[in-house]
């Protein structure tokens, strides 16, 4: 054990440096728990979308909301669901005689978007990590 870690036997030092042990360091007592939150975090990734020009990161609070979004630090608006820069009269959105295919409210791609990145993690986490099934994940 020459690679400084936490105290990891009997792991080697490359199986310690795997995702799997880092969420069961982070939650020792409860990797169930750990597993639970990293697929929440994932979960929660897959709907953050990025501005187009500042960098900054945001998120609509529902799935309804208008997709129309101005970022708060440089007033750049884009669409959340294609995340083209847009013009701020809405003409971007099909319903209003615009050019682009998108809905000015609705976003049924986000649902499956989230849904994909819960599976991709659940089951990564149920390969690697000891005792975990996929129903321990019906709740997230």
């Amino acid at each position: 054990m020459n690679c400084k870690r936490q105290k990891h036997v009997p792991l080697s030092c490359t199986g310690a440096s795997s995702v799997a042990y880092a969420y069961q360091v982070e939650y020792q007592n409860d990797p169930k728990a750990a597993a639970i939150n990293r697929v929440a975090e994932a979960m929660h990734k897959a709907s953050v979308r990025t501005c187009n020009k500042c960098g900054k990161e945001f998120e609509k609070q529902g799935r309804t909301e208008c997709n129309q979004v101005k970022c708060l630090i440089c007033g750049n608006i884009q669409c959340y669901i294609c995340s083209a820069t847009i013009p701020a009269d809405h003409s971007h959105f099909r319903r209003f005689g615009g050019t682009g295919t998108c809905d000015l409210y609705d976003d049924p791609g986000l649902v499956a978007q989230i849904a994909k990145a819960k599976g991709s993690v659940v089951g990564n986490l149920v390969q690697t990590v000891p005792g975990l099934r996929v129903s321990d994940f019906d709740k997230v």
